[in-house]
């Protein structure tokens, strides 16, 4: 069987298969090789529907539908609708947009610009037009094969004339350029646009590329912009954002977010972050939606935002223990750390070496032994870095009883621990603690063991400290140390406060070189000492990085020696008389109101204290009045006075009374019952001990009940 087309240029046909090749009519026609038989039918050829490469002509203003793919020769600002170049020469182009390199990036600028891909349709014609410098081989348009990136065809620019319109050479013009890519409808492929031209004539303008898209209407329509665009997070180096989802009428496939202006990355959900930033700046964000057609959306809102200040980190005051002493660390509790365990020792005595970092280290058996316990732990920190810590320990092994731990601060939890290996010789340890940055801890240091290695050794603590530079400062030393009151067994310390470039937190008291409290004001009592015994204190500064000042100036003192303290004379009226006691005035209280009766005749019992009692209404009933006291005395031991009393209720014209006996002022006062039977009063005078005093019995009253009983006055009276 032969077979042919009466018109090969619309349709051509090969065993029976017809293949159309242009819009048109034509017979095919089939014969047999004898010629015999012959049939024949007409065919028709239509255009398939097609439709334009999206946004050929730059009509939209910018170049949406178009993607860069490198550097910024090619950007919006050169989509203009000028009309000439240097208000002399036209363009010439098509419609209102066109893409000018020299607008877009000047001459300096380099980059690649290129179309969504597409299937070529039609008749496979494809023209364009094409100005600014002439250099195939670097300032082209490509017509490229996405199979392979195959490059099927190359145009260049017009040329370089300055001297235009003398010589009519076209330059900034455009030229339109024509490419018959027939044989490749029905393939894949994308216009590619270059500028790797640095000179006078380093750009390339573009306009109207007519392209014939195979598959009907491309899709022109962009997906809604996205709306409230955020910033949801900051670091120093990085800023996430999210948005509102964009819609379109095919389907968003991702999103391409501007940093400044520039594209700094892309995302297929509605949430970005953006990384290596540079540290306390601001930076200005947009969002642009994108489809399947590459449309790209409007802009979102912009939103600014700025990275955190760059973390600094540092270490812990004397996290190596070079200092020589316990500076920047606290003694939590007990005695098994002191300065005198931090030691410069390289051995142990029995064995050696530590192999310590530097040249102290805290040897926690050196002050001590293994018998004492205790905590000891750092000043507090914020974990820094990337939250490794690492230290050096030996000694003891057991990780309930001695043990190093980082503690988170805000409750006390023990976040991580390590203990020794019953080796004196110290090893490292790292701790991973990643999850704990930004976290407030301090390192502790723990001693509950007292038997056999019952010691712990620590030295080179190293830990990323976050914030500003550490405080290293120490404050100054205080000054002008003294005492102020000393008793039998307290001293009263102050001083002239110090002062620190951050601030003083608080102070540390020693006495005979052992710190033996703290104090948050330039004051301090050290009690329960020795009486007639000398102490020689010291004072140091602290600031809240656990700075420790120099000494104070020295003071040493002594406590006053024991008191000896005695009873009233006759306290207890056992003589049976007022002896030991003064009538001031009045006839309310005589010797004859000293009784040994134990009941009042029409009841009982008194309840004295011994024999003998001071009953007011035995001599004269109730219409007596007067005052009678005791001898003068200085108060003494701790001030408490206690005594009975019975009788009448009237503090104010019945009642016994601590009188200051400098001036008379009645320190404290107490009435009866109103019942003859004694009851107990107690007085806390602690605060006029040392005071010159004496008691007073007062009796002004006349009606019922009109007197007042008293007993047993207890009053420790101070012997010099």
């Amino acid at each position: 069987m032969i077979w042919t087309s009466s018109n090969t240029s619309v349709a051509s046909v090969v065993n029976g298969v017809v293949t159309g090749k242009s819009v048109g009519t034509s017979t095919i026609i089939a014969q047999t090789r004898d010629g015999a038989k012959t049939a024949s039918s007409i065919v028709t050829v239509i255009a398939a529907p097609a439709g334009k490469i999206s946004n050929g002509g730059f009509e939209s203003g910018n170049i949406d539908g178009w993607i860069i793919e490198s550097g910024t020769a090619f950007t919006n600002a050169g989509v203009t609708n000028a009309a000439t170049f240097g208000n002399n020469q036209p363009y010439n182009h098509e419609g209102n947009y066109h893409l000018s390199g020299e607008l877009s990036g000047g001459n300096a600028a380099t980059g690649v610009l290129k179309s969504k891909e597409f299937t070529l349709g039609g008749n496979g014609q494809v023209s364009f037009l094409i100005g600014g410098g002439s250099d195939i081989d670097k300032l082209y348009v490509s017509f490229i094969r996405a199979s392979d990136g195959k490059e099927l065809f190359r145009s260049s620019g017009p040329g370089s004339y300055w001297n235009w319109p003398s010589t009519k050479g076209v330059t900034e013009g455009y030229t339109k350029r024509y490419w018959d890519a027939t044989q490749y409808i029905g393939t894949s492929m994308y216009i590619k646009i270059v500028d790797e031209r640095t000179d006078e004539w380093g750009h390339i303008n573009v306009d109207d590329f007519n392209v014939p898209v195979q598959g009907g209407a491309i899709d022109g329509e962009a997906p809604t912009a996205p709306k409230n665009l955020a910033a949801t997070g900051t670091t120093s180096d990085s800023i996430s954002l999210s948005w509102t989802a964009s819609t379109d009428n095919v389907g968003v496939t991702g999103y391409v977010i501007y940093r400044n202006g520039v594209q700094a990355g892309t995302s297929t959900t509605a949430a970005f972050t953006d990384s290596g930033l540079v540290a306390a700046t601001a930076y200005v964000y947009t969002v642009k939606a994108k489809d399947a057609a590459e449309n790209l959306s409007a802009a979102s809102n912009s939103v600014t935002a700025t990275t955190q200040a760059a973390m600094v980190t540092g270490s812990l005051t004397n996290h190596d223990f070079e200092s020589g002493n316990l500076n920047g660390w606290t003694i939590v509790s007990g005695n098994a750390f002191s300065d005198a365990d931090v030691a410069e020792d390289t051995n142990w005595g029995w064995g050696g070496p530590f192999n310590q970092s530097g040249k102290y280290h805290l040897w926690g058996f050196k002050d001590g032994g293994d018998s004492q316990v205790g905590v000891l732990k750092s000043a507090t920190f914020t974990l820094g870095g990337n939250g490794s810590i690492d230290f050096l320990i030996g000694a003891g092994n057991d990780i309930n009883n001695l043990y190093v731990a980082l503690v988170r601060a805000s409750d006390g939890v023990e976040l991580m621990k390590a203990t020794g290996s019953n080796n004196e010789a110290y090893s490292r340890i790292t701790w991973n603690a990643a999850s704990y940055v930004g976290t407030a801890c301090y390192i502790k240091i723990v001693d509950n063991a007292t038997g056999g290695f019952g010691h712990i050794n620590v030295d080179d603590v190293n830990v990323p400290v976050q914030g500003e530079a550490v405080d290293t400062e120490a404050p100054a030393a205080p000054t002008n140390l003294a005492a102020t009151i000393t008793t039998t067994n307290s001293v009263s310390l102050g001083w002239t406060v110090s002062t620190d470039n951050v601030g003083v937190t608080g102070y540390q008291i020693y006495r005979n070189g052992v710190q033996v409290g703290t104090s948050t004001t330039a004051t301090y009592t050290d009690s329960g000492l020795t009486a007639n015994t000398s102490y020689i204190y010291t004072v140091k500064a602290k600031d809240a990085a656990g700075n420790i000042s120099a000494s104070s100036n020295s003071v040493t003192v002594t406590t006053q020696a024991a008191q000896t303290t005695v009873s009233l004379t006759n306290h207890d009226f056992e003589s049976g008389n007022l002896s030991g006691w003064t009538i001031v005035s009045g006839n309310a209280f005589s010797n004859g109101d000293v009784v040994a009766d134990t009941d009042w005749g029409w009841g009982g019992p008194f309840n004295q204290s011994g024999a003998y009692h001071l009953w007011g209404f035995k001599d004269g009933g109730d219409s007596q009045v007067g005052v009678l006291k005791s001898a003068a005395f200085t108060l003494g031991g701790n001030g408490s006075i206690d005594f009975l009393i019975g009788g009448g209720n009237d503090i104010n014209n019945l009642y016994v009374a601590l009188v200051r006996a400098s001036d008379g002022t009645e320190l404290l006062k107490a009435t009866g019952s109103s019942n003859e039977a004694y009851t107990r009063v107690t007085w806390n005078a602690a605060s006029y001990v040392g005071t010159a005093c004496y008691i007073k019995i007062v009796d002004n009253a006349t009606g019922g009940f009109g007197h007042i009983n008293v007993d047993d006055v207890n009053v420790p009276v101070l012997v010099y």
